[in-house]
């Protein structure tokens, strides 16, 4: 799909990953680390607001790299593309689901798994963000040290939440009396 083998000069495209998305698995030349390539051809582009990417990696950067949700490397253009680098990360819950012998989780994983996602989702409420896709293909495990590390991704359409508390809001107001 894309028509680039490296971005920025330094990261070397390897494998497509997933269906549908143009996400690539990569090499840093330099360092050899593996990352995850997030392509978004620029025919996307909004006219006067900013793309999905150039979204996501605003809000990934502003929250800081915080633990399970995956820490933008770089982003920028790259010919008819823009692309961000992203840590690579292992199978979604989706796929590591689909591939368990009887479907299921065991309640111990389930239970484990959901409160790492609370924390996740109360980390990024704090800073006023609202996901707004939040599904098992979204949530990905970490490898090597964070492989028992849930991570949330893909935050492409996250928004802005405002700063004050629903309940001093006047629409929260009107809609209790």
């Amino acid at each position: 799909m894309a028509d680039i083998v490296r971005i920025d000069g330094r990261y070397a495209l390897k494998e497509h990953l997933g269906t549908g998305s143009c996400v690539y698995r990569a090499q840093d030349i330099i360092t050899k680390q593996i990352v995850a390539v997030k392509l978004e051809p620029t025919a996307h582009k909004p006219t006067s607001h900013e793309t999905h990417l150039e979204h996501e990696y605003r809000v990934l950067s502003e929250l800081g790299g915080a633990a399970g949700l995956p820490r933008p490397i770089w982003f920028s253009r790259e010919g008819s593309y823009q692309a961000m680098v992203i840590d690579n990360l292992g199978l979604s819950l989706d796929g590591l689901l689909n591939a368990s012998p009887d479907g299921a989780f065991p309640l111990h994983h389930v239970a484990a798994l959901g409160l790492q996602m609370i924390t996740r989702l109360k980390y990024i409420h704090s800073h006023h963000f609202i996901h707004h896709d939040i599904k098992l293909q979204n949530m990905l495990m970490g490898l090597m040290e964070s492989k028992d590390t849930v991570f949330l991704i893909d935050f492409g359409i996250t928004k802005q939440n405002g700063i004050h508390h629903p309940i001093s809001t006047f629409q929260w107001r009107k809609l209790m009396n």
